[in-house]
């Protein structure tokens, strides 16, 4: 996960997929754990997150622009057992 670039690579580290973002959108990856950013969401086999246990939140941003009730940004809250939840907003989740 770069900033403006959502990247999905094989288990070797090759590229399967590349998406850029629209101007002005960014990403920004944290542990829910550690509250430490991250690059990358590992998962398993199983689509587990790996290592076991592991959670995350990806937020959207907008350059120059605040989120608020008319300009939402999405959140998307990556869980341990590999779960997967986009919320409208960052404060839903």
């Amino acid at each position: 996960i770069a900033p403006q670039t959502l990247t999905v690579l094989d288990s070797g580290g090759a590229a399967l997929r590349a998406q850029p973002l629209p101007d002005g959108v960014a990403l920004a990856a944290t542990s829910t754990l550690d509250n430490d950013s991250v690059t990358a969401i590992d998962f398993n086999a199983a689509g587990r997150t790996h290592p076991f246990g592991s959670a995350y939140r990806i937020d959207t941003t907008l350059a120059n622009t605040p989120c608020s009730d008319e300009l939402r940004c999405p959140r998307v809250m990556v869980r341990s057992g590999g779960a997967v939840r986009l919320c409208s907003a960052q404060e839903d989740c």
